[in-house]
């Protein structure tokens, strides 16, 4: 017993580990994104500035979280452009007695970079690229909180055993 609770605890301590790595990242991929956004601010000037005015107030998400709290592992999905010109979004996760859904718009959503513009600076599409990346990180810490839970519940209930 005593074997397999400091089998927990040395896998607990390991995906901690990678947990606050991953957490630095996502600080340093989000503290890089705002940065470009003030560079890009910047070389656009006061005439082109950057705001919520441009935002496409019917804009769609371009990732798709599903979470499912059976499994540990959650998937992250992107909209992927088909060949009719439209986009298909897979439901992977479909629970029991569900088919496997997909959907399908009319027209293909515009990468949201070009709100801006079509000459965009090279600062915005940095930013634009850091705060994917920073987004797909997020969705990997909380799989790595939910592993750490789990454990620590293994660990309890490994010591309430003894």
């Amino acid at each position: 017993e005593r074997r397999k609770i400091d089998e927990k605890l040395e896998e607990y301590i390991e995906v901690y580990e990678e947990y606050q790595r991953k957490y630095n990242e996502v600080g340093a991929k989000m503290k890089n994104g705002y940065w470009n956004i003030g560079q890009a601010r910047y070389a656009l000037g006061a005439r082109n500035a950057i705001t919520p005015w441009q935002y496409d107030m019917h804009m769609k998400a371009n990732v798709l979280y599903y979470a499912d709290k059976s499994q540990e592992e959650s998937k992250g999905e992107e909209k992927v452009q088909s060949k009719s010109g439209g986009n298909n979004v897979r439901k992977r996760n479909a629970k029991e007695g569900e088919e496997e859904t997909e959907v399908e718009t009319s027209k293909p959503e515009k990468d949201p970079i070009h709100w801006f513009g079509y000459l965009t600076p090279p600062a915005l599409k940095s930013a634009q690229k850091d705060f994917k990346v920073a987004t797909q990180d997020v969705l990997e810490l909380a799989r790595l909180q939910t592993k750490m839970t789990n454990l620590e519940k293994e660990i309890k209930n490994l010591k309430l055993s003894l």
